[in-house]
């Protein structure tokens, strides 16, 4: 795991303090949780709570925005949409 160092002395600029910002998170996460991205309106995780940084970008929600059902999922599946040229799939994958 990377751990940055720097500090706002150390960095100029809005963004000095967000190695630090994201040191904490992680640490917050503690371990077997999940790190919440998006908990007002987020994605329900396998782990009970809503927003995890798995269920907002992982497998299923890529799958789900390219409109793929549910009984798909794996490397395949992802790769389909990586290789599919449908408007669903061209957005999900940006």
């Amino acid at each position: 795991m990377l751990k940055s160092r720097a500090t706002p002395n150390e960095l100029d600029g809005p963004g000095a303090a967000r190695p630090t910002q994201a040191r904490r998170e992680r640490e917050q996460a503690g371990p077997g949780r999940d790190l919440v991205v998006n908990p007002h309106n987020g994605r329900p995780c396998g782990c009970g709570s809503r927003g995890c940084l798995e269920a907002e970008v992982g497998e299923r929600a890529l799958l789900d925005a390219a409109n793929r059902p549910a009984a798909l999922f794996g490397r395949a599946a992802v790769r389909t949409v990586a290789e599919a040229d449908d408007p669903p799939a061209r957005t999900a994958v940006g």
